[in-house]
């Protein structure tokens, strides 16, 4: 793990990785704090969907605790982005659409910012400091070891 806080320092990419790590906090954050509002969440789906907010209210904590979570760790860190991408456009649409969109005190800009960083980190993935990574090298290695061994076996 030594050796990818290195590279990652050398490849200049530590920036992307504690962006990644700092977005994956604040979903998490804001899941947590729906189901602290539990209430808030159901008034502003059941608003436009009132049959089916149950289902939605816990897809958007779901995605919101167990996406941040992926993006902390750099684990299926284009699934957990890709999960929160349809939350935030609903959020979007439908919430900043009732609060205003120009309006002081609205969240438009941030929820903006939030979706293209989802975006982002789907069509870029987790970075080098990521368990995805180190999974993968690990991966590799072991992969390198068998061929090693078996090209060994075979003289």
């Amino acid at each position: 793990m030594l050796e990818l806080i290195r590279e990652s320092f050398k490849a200049k990419s530590l920036s992307r990785d504690l962006l990644r790590i700092y977005l994956g906090v604040a979903l998490m954050l804001k899941g947590i704090y729906f189901i602290v509002h539990v209430k808030d969440i159901f008034s502003m789906i059941s608003y436009h969907f009132p049959f089916i907010d149950f289902v939605f209210a816990h897809f958007i904590v779901l995605a919101h605790i167990g996406g941040g979570v992926c993006l902390i760790l750099g684990f299926f860190t284009r699934i957990g982005s890709l999960l929160n991408i349809p939350v935030l456009v609903s959020a979007i649409f439908f919430v900043q659409q009732r609060n205003g969109v120009f309006n002081t005190g609205s969240e438009f800009e941030l929820v903006v910012m939030v979706l293209v960083l989802l975006i982002y980190f789907v069509w870029n993935g987790s970075g080098i400091l990521s368990v995805d990574t180190y999974v993968h090298r690990s991966h590799e290695e072991r992969e390198k070891a068998e061929r090693i061994q078996r090209e060994e076996n075979r003289h």
